[in-house]
């Protein structure tokens, strides 16, 4: 069950790097989604696909949209960041996603 995120981003990869702009959107769209968008910011990291600037951009992104969601969905969507954050470590160690 853990590989379906991960299996799932490097498919993703296969999209070109322009939708990089509706990334932070499309994350906080559902569960699965913001797991594998967790994978893959560590995953184009790793090969170099994106600088640390635009890593550091979307992770920001993501986690003020997480912030500014409503209180209910909010709760949740943390809970799920911080799992896609252990999962994607577990397969990226050197990620330097924060925990």
């Amino acid at each position: 069950m853990k590989l379906l995120p991960l299996i799932g981003a490097l498919l993703l990869l296969t999209a070109p790097v322009q939708a990089n702009e509706e990334f932070d959107e499309v994350c906080i769209t559902s569960d699965v989604a913001l797991k594998l968008c967790v994978g893959m910011l560590c995953k184009l990291n790793e090969k170099g696909l994106i600088t640390p600037e635009e890593f550091d951009a979307e992770y920001h992104e993501i986690k003020l949209r997480i912030k500014y969601a409503e209180p209910g969905w909010k709760v949740y969507l943390l809970g799920l960041w911080n799992n896609g954050i252990e999962l994607a470590l577990g397969y990226y160690p050197n990620c330097p996603i924060i925990p």
